[in-house]
Protein backbone atom coordinates (compact mmCIF):
# COMPACT_ATOMS: atom_id res chain seq x y z
CA UNK A 1 0.00 0.00 0.00
CA UNK A 2 1.23 3.45 -0.89
CA UNK A 3 -0.11 6.69 0.57
CA UNK A 4 -0.37 9.31 -2.16
CA UNK A 5 -1.49 12.20 0.02
CA UNK A 6 -4.05 13.73 2.32
CA UNK A 7 -6.92 15.76 0.90
CA UNK A 8 -9.24 18.44 2.21
CA UNK A 9 -12.32 16.81 0.69
CA UNK A 10 -13.46 13.35 -0.27
CA UNK A 11 -14.15 14.67 -3.78
CA UNK A 12 -10.48 15.67 -4.18
CA UNK A 13 -9.37 12.25 -2.97
CA UNK A 14 -11.62 10.43 -5.45
CA UNK A 15 -10.61 12.73 -8.32
CA UNK A 16 -6.93 12.05 -7.62
CA UNK A 17 -7.52 8.30 -7.37
CA UNK A 18 -9.42 8.30 -10.67
CA UNK A 19 -6.71 10.31 -12.44
CA UNK A 20 -4.00 7.93 -11.20
CA UNK A 21 -6.04 4.86 -12.19
CA UNK A 22 -6.65 6.25 -15.70
CA UNK A 23 -2.95 7.09 -16.10
CA UNK A 24 -1.90 3.58 -15.08
CA UNK A 25 -4.54 2.04 -17.37
CA UNK A 26 -3.09 3.97 -20.31
CA UNK A 27 0.43 2.81 -19.46
CA UNK A 28 -0.58 -0.84 -19.05
CA UNK A 29 -2.96 -1.07 -22.02
CA UNK A 30 -0.24 -1.87 -24.55
CA UNK A 31 1.23 -4.58 -22.27
CA UNK A 32 -2.10 -6.40 -22.09
CA UNK A 33 -3.06 -5.79 -25.73
CA UNK A 34 -1.26 -8.91 -26.93
CA UNK A 35 -3.02 -11.21 -24.45
CA UNK A 36 -5.97 -13.44 -25.31
CA UNK A 37 -8.67 -11.07 -24.04
CA UNK A 38 -7.74 -8.55 -26.74
CA UNK A 39 -8.38 -11.19 -29.40
CA UNK A 40 -11.78 -12.08 -27.95
CA UNK A 41 -12.99 -8.50 -28.24
CA UNK A 42 -13.25 -7.91 -24.49
CA UNK A 43 -11.71 -4.77 -23.02
CA UNK A 44 -8.04 -5.18 -22.23
CA UNK A 45 -8.39 -3.33 -18.92
CA UNK A 46 -11.47 -2.36 -16.97
CA UNK A 47 -11.65 0.58 -14.58
CA UNK A 48 -14.25 -0.26 -11.95
CA UNK A 49 -15.63 2.37 -9.57
CA UNK A 50 -16.23 1.02 -6.07
CA UNK A 51 -17.48 2.62 -2.89
CA UNK A 52 -13.84 2.71 -1.67
CA UNK A 53 -12.17 4.09 -4.81
CA UNK A 54 -11.23 2.44 -8.10
CA UNK A 55 -10.01 -0.99 -9.18
CA UNK A 56 -8.04 -1.55 -12.36
CA UNK A 57 -8.74 -5.07 -13.66
CA UNK A 58 -7.56 -7.36 -16.40
CA UNK A 59 -10.28 -9.93 -17.08
CA UNK A 60 -11.38 -10.88 -13.54
CA UNK A 61 -8.05 -10.17 -11.85
CA UNK A 62 -7.47 -6.92 -9.96
CA UNK A 63 -4.20 -5.39 -11.14
CA UNK A 64 -4.21 -2.27 -8.94
CA UNK A 65 -6.49 -0.71 -6.36
CA UNK A 66 -6.80 2.99 -5.70
CA UNK A 67 -8.70 3.15 -2.43
CA UNK A 68 -9.68 6.09 -0.29
CA UNK A 69 -9.17 5.78 3.48
CA UNK A 70 -10.35 8.18 6.12
CA UNK A 71 -7.81 9.93 8.26
CA UNK A 72 -7.43 8.32 11.70
CA UNK A 73 -8.99 10.37 14.47
CA UNK A 74 -6.41 11.05 17.18
CA UNK A 75 -7.30 9.74 20.62
CA UNK A 76 -8.18 12.39 23.16
CA UNK A 77 -6.55 11.86 26.53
Amino acid sequence: MKNVGEFESIEDAFATALARARREAALLAHQYASLSSAESGEPVLTLLATEWGYDLRHEHQTVTRYWIHSRPIPAVS
